[in-house]
């Protein structure tokens, strides 16, 4: 999400200005697209500039195969998990040893709800890579242009606000 400065107007001898909204990045990165120049009038949703997704792609993939690998072990501590309890239901096995295995299956239950949460998260931040505009407005500045690295907090575009 884009933070936002909220329009404030000014009077002054009875003359009304609009203040600039500076919209900041929300993610580390180069921009890589500038869709609109200062002076240009954009509408509500218009595409403004694309901060580069490829460290923040190679992370989803990476959680995405942590989910996979966590599916995968869960599988086997469930698998793990019957054998015991039939040895045990048979009294071949010491309770302790059941316990040892409900408690390494319930770990990897825990750790694919974890991988799990951290690509949901990641998947979520995929809508700050692409900058849009929030309201109709006027471009005023651009402060970050095509090629700019860009940190989280800095400012990428002002815009003042339309009709």
């Amino acid at each position: 999400m884009k933070k936002l400065i909220l329009p404030v107007l000014l009077l002054w001898g009875g003359a009304v200005w609009a203040q600039e909204v500076i919209i900041r990045a929300l993610v580390d990165g180069a921009i890589v697209s500038q869709a609109v120049q200062p002076g240009q009038s954009v509408a509500r949703g218009s595409l403004l500039m694309v901060v580069d997704p490829a460290a923040w792609q190679a992370q989803v993939k990476a959680a995405v195969a942590e989910v996979e690998q966590a599916r995968l072990k869960l599988k086997d501590a469930e698998l793990d998990l019957q054998e015991k309890q039939d040895l045990y239901d048979r009294t071949v096995l010491a309770k302790r040893e059941l316990q040892r295995m409900q408690t390494r299956h319930a770990l990897a239950e825990q750790t694919l709800k974890a991988a799990e949460a951290r690509l949901q998260a990641l998947r979520a931040q995929e809508r700050y890579y692409r900058i849009r505009a929030p309201f109709a407005a006027k471009v005023v500045r651009v402060y970050a242009p095509l090629g700019s690295t860009v940190y989280r907090g800095m400012a990428l575009i002002g815009l003042e606000k339309t009709k």
